[in-house]
């Protein structure tokens, strides 16, 4: 599959720089499909594109849902998707995943990051010229991200579109 075919939605921007500091295939567009009306950027997609939307499960019970299944369902059923649309649930945010892919309680990884709490954590994460390389030191197991536990909010057609970031053979070598 040509690259440029190939996205990545992230809501925030340390998502964003974990996913280069992975190296991943494709281009990683940051779009919060909890807040954005997803019928604004739809254009730029080109044919037969694929899309796995990185998402947190925190923010289900704080944040209405519909916006955000209204845009997968107008990502799902538009042209250029041709129904190339996958979710990579977050067990809770990104800390989390980041924790266990490290084999790492929380608070380790506050520590190894030299941070007091998740939002110092945000910061020293954007702020890191080396993550990628930090993140190997800390024997960051990619296949262990994105496993999300909880996809109880999504209706049974989005659940079978569920992806484990294992599976999806994305990262570049």
């Amino acid at each position: 599959m040509p690259t440029n075919n190939l996205w990545f939605f992230v809501e925030g921007q340390t998502e964003k720089k974990f996913l280069e500091a992975l190296n991943v295939l494709g281009a990683i567009k940051q779009y919060n499909l909890w807040q954005i009306d997803i019928n604004r950027i739809i254009r730029q997609l080109k044919p037969n594109t694929t899309i796995y939307i990185v998402y947190d499960t925190d923010v289900s019970d704080k944040i209405p849902e519909q916006r955000f299944l209204s845009n997968i369902d107008s990502l799902y059923n538009h042209n250029r998707v041709n129904k190339n649309v996958y979710l990579l649930p977050q067990t809770k945010n990104l800390e989390d995943e980041i924790s266990t892919a490290c084999s790492l309680t929380k608070g380790t990884l506050l520590k190894e990051f030299r941070a007091q709490g998740t939002k110092e954590l945000k910061s020293t994460i954007l702020g890191c010229t080396n993550l990628s390389q930090r993140l190997q030191k800390l024997k960051l197991n990619p296949h262990k991200l994105w496993r999300g536990e909880s996809i109880a909010l999504l209706p049974r057609q989005w659940q079978k579109r569920r992806k484990f970031f294992k599976d999806l053979k994305l990262i570049k070598t």
